[in-house]
């Protein structure tokens, strides 16, 4: 009896013990949605900054614009009516002016608006877009790697460059020798990553290899995944944009 109690007691301990590590893995795969929720929040609130900055624009760019006809209009009034000599006809100017006036910006001050509106967030968009490419066809970082063999992680300092290629460096000291450079050119991928159950982790999926890095916390990795995807978007462009040339030039 004595050692059926005793074993029934090693049962329930092991019991305990497995499902204390269940609960342990549960907390952790918790962590890493959090972390992964937390990504999206500050996406979320990057796009409803930008979408503020561009509701201000336009609310600026339509009272300029309102102002500036109002301005000429109201120069041109004045004008008729300090060089009329005759005030019944100056009266009569200002009051088919001012009909006119009112009838226009009814029927299309707002079309006009609109138009220079459009203009103005085409243009900004544009050079938005053409600092943000220039900015993203090189640039490097401190991240936490995983080793290939020893799944080890250490801090290595990243160069991405602007032939889809990547090196990466013991430490961003000049004259080093890289530790491995890695191509990207035809084959790439980026994304927030749970399985190594580390927070604010991502992984890259190159020609040969996936890499998992780990950045110093959630708003880097964000900014990192997308910088990363804006990386190979422009230099994928650009390269194929070149070749074509090339092969256009050595046709003729």
């Amino acid at each position: 009896e004595k050692e059926e109690e005793k074993k029934e007691k090693e049962e329930k301990y092991k019991k305990m013990e497995e499902e204390y590590k269940r609960m342990q893995l549960q907390i952790k795969d918790m962590k890493n949605i959090n972390d992964t929720l937390r990504c999206q929040l500050i996406d979320i609130n990057i796009e409803n900054q930008k979408e503020k900055k561009r509701e201000q624009e336009r609310n600026l760019a339509e009272k300029k614009a309102k102002a500036n006809n109002i301005k000429v209009d109201t120069e041109k009034l004045i004008y008729i009516y300090k060089t009329s000599k005759n005030i019944k006809e100056n009266y009569d100017i200002m009051k088919n002016d001012t009909k006119r006036m009112l009838n226009r910006f009814i029927e299309n001050e707002t079309k006009g608006a609109l138009s220079d509106l459009n203009k103005f967030v085409e243009e900004f968009i544009a050079r938005e877009r053409a600092e943000t490419e220039f900015e993203a066809k090189e640039f490097c970082g401190y991240f936490m790697k995983q080793g290939a063999k020893r799944k080890s992680w250490r801090k290595r300092w990243f160069i991405f460059r602007s032939d889809l290629t990547f090196e990466y460096f013991k430490s961003s000291q000049p004259g080093q020798k890289p530790l491995n450079s890695v191509s990207c050119k035809n084959k790439f991928d980026v994304h927030v990553d749970a399985s190594m159950h580390k927070s604010f982790c991502f992984r890259i999926i190159s020609d040969k290899r996936i890499f998992f890095l780990v950045a110093s916390n959630a708003e880097e990795c964000h900014r990192t995944i997308q910088r990363l995807r804006l990386w190979q978007e422009v230099n994928s462009k650009r390269l194929k944009t070149r070749s074509e040339s090339l092969s256009s030039t050595s046709t003729t």
